[in-house]
């Protein structure tokens, strides 16, 4: 049997606004968010479809790996190895390492990036591991300015590596699903739930099928 994890992860002066927006996750109930989404999703809604074979997926991976910067390859390396170790040891990320993440995924938005307070890194990325609403650990990362959900799933990718995959209109492309208009919850967790049943069942990690899912359509998308 080849396992690849599950979804479920075993006063009286105002707050200023981003502040109070966290303070108001903090109090929303897991199990009324989830209903609440999926009553407006329905079965036809952003169908997936692996657009190639599964046994390409390793072959295709490796030539990911292959086919990237220096530069990439480096901060891969950080994220992996240094960054997200450190976050599950201290319980948040660093202002340093959030940066960092951030420069991997989507470089054009640093100086946005950069406007967040140290502060409020922290307590973001420190609610992200205490919370077991799924909602809230996706959402919660585009509090942030220069965050939006591909990016904040960079964040879970990582950190919660046999969790979930990372959102990108590549990986959508080759699993035939168009990207939407709009990103919600819906939309992201039947995402993750197809890619951990993809992965589970070619018996290959999540880093694997991403890594596979990106290459295929930087090969092939038109």
């Amino acid at each position: 049997m080849c396992l690849v994890g599950g979804l479920n992860v075993t006063g009286s002066h105002a707050l200023p606004r981003s502040r109070a927006r966290v303070a108001s996750l903090r109090r929303m109930t897991p199990t009324r968010q989830t209903s609440d989404l999926h009553g407006f999703f329905t079965p036809n809604e952003a169908s997936m479809e692996l657009r190639f074979d599964p046994e390409e997926i390793p072959t295709l991976a490796k030539g990911y790996v292959a086919k990237i910067s220096d530069r990439d390859r480096e901060l891969g390396r950080k994220l992996t190895h240094e960054i997200f170790p450190d976050y599950h040891a201290r319980g948040f990320l660093t202002r340093e390492h959030f940066l960092t993440v951030c420069a991997w995924k989507t470089p054009r938005t640093q100086s946005r990036c950069a406007a967040n307070s140290d502060e409020y890194i922290k307590e973001i990325s420190k609610l992200v591991l205490d919370t077991t609403c799924e909602q809230l650990r996706i959402e919660a990362w585009t509090l942030l300015r220069g965050i939006r959900w591909p990016t904040a799933s960079v964040f879970l990718h990582f950190a919660f590596p046999r969790q979930y995959p990372i959102l990108d209109f590549r990986a959508l492309w080759s699993l035939r699903c168009a990207v939407p208009n709009q990103y919600d919850f819906a939309f992201w967790d039947r995402y993750v739930k197809y890619c951990v049943s993809l992965a589970s069942d070619n018996c290959i990690d999540m880093r694997t099928l991403d890594q596979s899912l990106w290459q295929y359509s930087k090969l092939h998308q038109p």
